[in-house]
């Protein structure tokens, strides 16, 4: 049943054991625009991309993550990894039946919806990556920095189990995280962020780095102003190695929340025009750049 807020079909798909969350546009075009959000988000985010994106003749989905919005919500913050968050997308894609793909992510959606183009070309034709990256090593800005990227910030998470954002989500909040659940997944985050560096998530984003150059998909870059999870640095470092790549940096002047903009959505929806334009009546991989 669509959300008051959010006027257009809702269900959910069991994924990893867990009740998967996502709203669709209800539609059934040929080519499926599946939209994942950041930490500390929701599914709700991409609101204003779904009248847009359903007239320029798309499918739309955008699924919570486990652990966000109306999804179950694990009480075990070790659960929170890159693998399962990526594992997840890739069942939720394969449980759907899902062809033809463009995936539009945010912070670590944007960086999970990359890991999904690398394995699997075949299915991607387009990525649209919003203030994401690829956690570049020896790059900690800051104390923030610190806290969320480097070695000692996954020992100060990881290893005392210091839990920084229980107190915080026990609050009340918003319907990106609505129930006290979410602490864990708040916690779960903040250690894959500060574990990035560290071991077998060291090796796993070589892996995602190393394997840039050779990946074909058309892929627009969007970066908006303020501090972000990742820095203007790695923008400039995916748009180097990404063969096939546009940026876009959004103005400050944005009447919009940053990744949800107008200009954010009117250079999505310019990105993708020739794959629905008349002369390409069938999906095709080749964007013009």
């Amino acid at each position: 049943m669509p959300h008051h807020n959010f006027p257009y079909p809702d269900t959910f798909v069991i994924v990893n054991r867990f009740r998967m969350h996502y709203y669709h546009s209800g539609t059934d075009d040929p080519i499926n625009v599946v939209m994942l959000h950041g930490s500390r988000s929701s599914a709700h985010d991409y609101r204003p991309f779904f009248p847009h994106l359903i007239a320029a003749g798309f499918r739309c989905l955008t699924p919570d993550a486990i652990g966000f919005g109306q999804s179950d919500k694990p009480d075990d913050p070790s659960l929170h990894t890159f693998d399962f968050h990526s594992d997840n997308l890739e069942i939720f894609i394969r449980e759907l039946g899902l062809r033809n793909l463009i995936l539009v992510g945010h912070e670590w959606g944007g960086l999970i919806a990359l890991d999904y183009a690398i394995n699997r070309p075949d299915n991607t034709l387009a990525l649209i990556l919003t203030d994401s990256g690829v956690f570049l090593p020896n790059r900690n800005p800051g104390l923030r920095g610190l806290l969320h990227r480097s070695i000692l910030g996954g020992l100060f998470v990881r290893r005392l189990n210091v839990n920084l954002s229980r107190s915080q989500s026990r609050k009340p909040s918003s319907t990106h995280q609505p129930t006290p659940d979410s602490s864990a997944t708040n916690l779960g985050f903040l250690r894959m962020a500060a574990q990035a560096h560290i071991g077998y998530n060291r090796l796993r984003m070589k892996a995602i780095r190393n394997s840039l150059p050779r990946l074909h998909t058309p892929t627009l870059l969007i970066r908006s102003r303020g501090p972000q999870l990742f820095s203007e640095e790695e923008s400039r470092y995916l748009q180097q190695k990404l063969p096939y790549v546009r940026a876009v940096s959004l103005p400050p002047s944005d009447p919009l929340h940053k990744h949800r903009s107008a200009t954010a959505i009117e250079s999505i929806l310019n990105f993708l025009a020739p794959i629905t334009s008349p002369a390409a009546p069938h999906p095709s991989p080749h964007i013009s750049l």
